[in-house]
This record gives C-alpha cells, structure tokens and sequence, in this order.
C-alpha cells in the first residue's frame, strides 16, 4: 500500500493545491457533437505572450484530423472555450513529449483573471530528480462530467501527492535527461490514512509536475520554493509510476520558435540557461 495521497490533509499542500490548480487547465476535443476530455494543461505568460504548456501525444489526433479542441470556461455555466485559434508548437524530439500552445488576446481575457499564469521564475530548468514532496495536478477523465443537452462541463482537477519512483523502469523508457518519474499507485492512502483508490490518470496527460519542497515528508512547504519541474505525459500502471518531460525542453520549444521572447527568457532565466 503507498504512503501517496491523491488528496492531502495537510493544510500547505490544500494552500498549495488551490493556487496551483488556478494555472491548470483541461482540454476538450469534440467529436460527434459531444466533449470528450482530451488532456490537461500549464498556463505560463513570458511577457505579453501567453501559453499552455501540455504533452505533444494528446494534440496529435486533433491536429492531424482537425477535430476542433476547447478548454474549460471561468464561469461553470458557460460553453467551453474554443482554442482552434491557438499557434501549436510541437517538438520533434521522439523521446521528449511536450508542446506549446500560444494563446489568442480572446482566449486570454476569457481565462483572466480568475486563472493564474505562471512565470518564468515558477519554473525550474534543472533536469535533476531531486528528492521532495511533489504534486501531479491534472483532470482525470474520471472526475469530468458532460452535461450533453446544455454542453456544460463539470471538471475537477487531481491533486496527487507522491515522491520520486526509486523501482526499476521498463526498458528503453527512461533517459534522465528528458524525463523524471514518480510514484503513481491506485492503491493509496486517503487524507484519513485509510486505504482508498486513486482514479486512473487518464485524461491528466500534459499536466503539472511540482515540487512543493525538497523533503519528502512535506513538513516544510513553506519556508520552500513552489515550482513547476515537469510536464507528465505517461503511465506505466503494472509498475506504479508515471513519467514526465522535464520542464525546460518546453521552454526550449518556446526559445527556438519565438525569437523576440528570448531577451525577456535571459533576462528572467537562470544564468547560463542554455537548450
């Protein structure tokens, strides 16, 4: 049984998982005239720009058979919010899977301001598996409702609580220097310290990895810094893990594409930040 709680008692981690879950967002993609959640997604401004940092796989269908693909809306009675108009960025990288979405003015002022964009000093650009307390927060299918009749969607975000996975990965699965890998059994602990059943992360996919502090009993959340280390993307469930993309190769898709923002990336990236 792990000690992973996919929805923590500690008072930080609730603090922590309500800011962070205002930069969290789902997406829809619309088939035969219903919504069918199709993964999760990171809001970050890098000057004027806005984005959504997500995982590649999930966008490949839409992209390749133009299947139109929306987020939800800030007021929960209102239709989803189209992104059709967004300038997708994929990377072409086989062993990372990340992708930027840019974001049009519409869509931005539909999202603010009660969702949060993150900056580039949320993030941290070391590829390093550091141990800690981290949060997997994304939107599960198992917690996403369609109302088909009124296309109003109910989503609820997962907030997962694990550390590093220290097993064996599979084979050819795992290169350090692109991913990191987490704990993620269905079999956990509830915020009572019961047995309970976390829900299948499908749906989650392209969602925010975080760490919340570098302690792994989370006793010190916060007196440390919160920050987002990578982009999950996948889930290997016959041994409890999932993995990511670390959270620079996205910035590095962002840096190669959009030329004008890279003073603004110097300027607020660590020193020596290089892709």
């Amino acid at each position: 049984m792990s000690e992973q709680e996919p929805n923590s008692s500690k008072p930080e981690i609730e603090e922590w998982r309500k800011k962070l879950s205002l930069a969290t967002i789902p997406f829809y993609g619309l088939q035969d005239k219903q919504f069918k959640p199709n993964g999760s997604g990171v809001l970050l401004q890098i000057a004027d720009t806005h984005f959504v940092l997500t995982a590649a796989h999930h966008l490949e269908g839409p992209l390749r058979h133009q299947i139109p693909y929306y987020t939800a809306p800030v007021d929960l009675l209102a239709p989803p919010i189209s992104l059709h108009d967004a300038i997708v960025t994929v990377s072409r990288n086989e062993v990372l899977d990340v992708a930027v979405l840019e974001l049009a003015a519409e869509v931005v002022e539909q999202l603010l301001p009660v969702r949060n964009f993150l900056r580039l000093k949320d993030i941290d650009t070391r590829p390093a598996p550091i141990p800690g307390t981290y949060l997997v927060m994304g939107f599960p299918c198992a917690y996403t409702h369609t109302n088909e009749q009124t296309r109003i969607i109910q989503a609820e975000p997962l907030p997962f609580v694990t550390g590093i996975f220290t097993g064996e990965p599979l084979p050819g699965s795992y290169d350090p220097q692109a991913h990191i890998l987490l704990e993620y059994s269905r079999e956990c602990l509830d915020h009572h310290g019961k047995p309970s059943e976390s829900p299948h992360p499908e749906g989650m996919s392209g969602c925010g990895i975080w760490r919340l502090a570098e302690d792994a009993k989370g006793d010190d959340i916060h007196s440390q810094k919160k920050c987002l280390v990578a982009i999950q993307h996948r889930y290997f469930g016959k041994r409890d893990y999932i993995k990511g993309t670390w959270a620079v190769h996205a910035l590095c898709l962002i840096a190669e594409q959009y030329e004008e923002l890279r003073p603004a990336m110097s300027i607020q990236l660590p020193k020596g930040f290089t892709c």
